[in-house]
């Protein structure tokens, strides 16, 4: 500033250039509008367009992922029935110690874990096994289809309960929660008064439902 000029003017041009310099901020920051002379608010930056979105993707995530667990829960209780009602299938057909041993009655028990293997009966199978007896190998001559155990304790029908038995298994709060959500719709089975009302017929414990043939060779 030269010396001749006024201090006022020198502070006026000070202060309009801070002015501009503060409205090219704003307006770069998309808070304000300018046309021409005229200089519109528009408001202060926010995020929440872009909260309300993660929120969202969130929220749609964790419905996922409760889905996935009832669905993983569905299966561990449809697991579980299958087991119990294959130990009292086992347990029905273990010889009491005033019977013949050698009535036959352990054959009929089903051991875990164990897989089945199916394939037309005119299908050529060739097998071996390594010396140690840990490895089977297989070779067909037509498609074939692998089951473990608890596809085959399914197929057997094992699957289902009453909701006494149910009753048992489960803590309360548990059983309420899967009823709730219909976790145990496919594995309920009317009890065997309601059964006889229901179709008129005798009811069949797990084990009798067993097909005769199963398919499997």
């Amino acid at each position: 500033r030269s010396e001749n000029e006024p201090r006022g003017k020198y502070d006026e041009k000070n202060i309009r250039r801070r002015v501009y310099d503060a409205l090219n901020v704003l307006m770069a920051m998309d808070i304000i509008s300018k046309e021409k002379k005229e200089i519109r608010w528009k408001g202060l930056p926010t995020n929440a367009h872009h909260d309300l979105d993660m929120l969202q993707k969130e929220g749609k995530f964790r419905e996922k992922e409760v889905r996935r667990k009832r669905e993983s829960l569905r299966e561990l209780l449809v697991q579980q029935v299958c087991f119990r009602n294959l130990v009292e299938h086992n347990r029905k057909r273990t010889p009491s110690s005033n019977e013949d041993s050698g009535s036959g009655g352990n054959d009929e028990k089903i051991p875990l874990p164990f897989i089945v293997v199916n394939t037309h009966n005119s299908a050529v199978i060739q097998c071996e096994m390594s010396p140690d007896r840990t490895d089977v190998m297989f070779d067909f001559s037509l498609p074939f289809e692998i089951n473990d155990d608890n596809t085959i304790l399914k197929r057997l029908q094992m699957d289902k309960a009453t909701l006494p038995v149910l009753q048992e298994m489960l803590p309360p709060d548990m059983l309420q929660y899967c009823q709730e959500h219909g976790l145990v719709d496919t594995i309920l089975v009317p009890e065997e008064g309601q059964q006889q009302q229901q179709h008129g017929i005798p009811p069949h414990p797990p084990s009798a439902h067993m097909p005769a043939e199963s398919g499997f060779e």
